[in-house]
Order: C-alpha cells, then sequence, then structure tokens
C-alpha cells in the first residue's frame, strides 16, 4: 500500500475546486498505475478514505458494495466531477485576460522574478485565452508596470537599442538592475488598453 506522507488528498475546499480537482485526479490516476496490487474493486474504496470536506460529501451516499463495484472509481469520479465543475471557457478566458490587464510588479518583486511573471502570465494566455499578445505589447508592460523611474526606463530602453520585443526588454532590465526590487506602490499603475507614450509604438 502506498506510503501516507506520499498521498494527497482532496476536498475542494479551494477557489477553484474544479481546476483542483482536475489535478488531483491527474495525480491519482498516475499514483493508481503505480500501485499494482489494488484490484480494480479496491479503487473506489481507495479514492474515497482520500476526500475530505465537501468532496467526502459527494459521495458519501455511496454504499461499500457501490464503490467496490467494477465501476466503483468512475462513478466516484462522476459524483466529484458534477460537484466541482471546471469554469466554462469563456470564463477561463476572462479570467487569464483579468491577469494580464492588472499585471504589475509587487512591493519588493525582483527583475527576475518580476520578467519571469510576466512571462508565465502572457504563456497561461496563449494556451488558455489562445489569444497571443505581441512581443512588443509584451516588453511595453514588462518596461512601464515594473515601478521603475523614466532614468531607469531610459537606462533599460539604450541598452535594447529601442527595441520593446519582451526577450530584448527582460534580458536587458535583469542586466541592468540585478538588484532590482519593486516599490510596490508606484508599480500599481492600470494598464487598461494599453496607454503608449509617444515614443512607443505597439500593435495590439
Amino acid at each position: 500500500m502506498a506510503d501516507e506522507r506520499s498521498l494527497k488528498r482532496f476536498s475542494g475546499d479551494v477557489d477553484d475546486p474544479g481546476k483542483e480537482l482536475r489535478k488531483w485526479k491527474a495525480w491519482a490516476q498516475a499514483k493508481l498505475v503505480t500501485m499494482e496490487k489494488l484490484t480494480e474493486k479496491q479503487r473506489g474504496p481507495w479514492l474515497f478514505t482520500l476526500l475530505d470536506g465537501a468532496a467526502y460529501e459527494a459521495v458519501e451516499h455511496f454504499s461499500l458494495e457501490e464503490m467496490s463495484a467494477e465501476n466503483g472509481a468512475e462513478q466516484i469520479w462522476k459524483a466529484l466531477q458534477a460537484r466541482f465543475p471546471e469554469k466554462e471557457k469563456h470564463d477561463q478566458m476572462g479570467e487569464v485576460l483579468g491577469e494580464v490587464f492588472s499585471l504589475a510588479a509587487t512591493d519588493g518583486e525582483t527583475s527576475k522574478q518580476w520578467t519571469a511573471r510576466v512571462k508565465d502570465t502572457f504563456d497561461r494566455c496563449r494556451r488558455k485565452a489562445e489569444t497571443d499578445f505581441p512581443s512588443a505589447a509584451r516588453g511595453w508592460i514588462t518596461l512601464n508596470c515594473a515601478g521603475l523611474t523614466e532614468q531607469e526606463k531610459a537606462i533599460i530602453k539604450a541598452k535594447t537599442q529601442g527595441s520593446l520585443q519582451f526577450d530584448d526588454i527582460a534580458a536587458a532590465f535583469r542586466s541592468c538592475f540585478p538588484a532590482f526590487k519593486a516599490p510596490g506602490a508606484k508599480a500599481k499603475k492600470p494598464i487598461g488598453a494599453l496607454h503608449i507614450e509617444h515614443e512607443d509604438v505597439v500593435e495590439v
């Protein structure tokens, strides 16, 4: 039997339980593959023992006989997915686009952390919202939403020779200001529809 310390439990008590259920199901199914001695009839009861809170309440009506049936595990998955459905595609899109348009460096965030977070956010937007912003738009946000002073931004743009491409801006940012820590109050500026400085041209 699996070591208790290696087991993950699921309760559904999170902000996005549908997403968490998908991740937990992937883990549980992979774990089951490694448990060769577990029979088909034992899979349902095993899953049942890993549930807490609202997740437990969603399946507590199953009898041991029902959970031990050949399709017992599948019945538990169906009950959990009915109780914790994933967000609709348009909801996921709105959520990730909201993350993009609220991007701002947090207080104390380093240049490495900030540029990595910007990249991760836009990568997630491309995957989930199927929306890919131009590299120059990503670079503009990286430069203008970090809380940099005008002088610091000028130094970075001089380093990139005026390029706003994300890779150029991110590399120059980390190179010019390796010890940078974002001043949260200054960084929290709304980007709205990407306010463009007169010398920067970004097409979205």
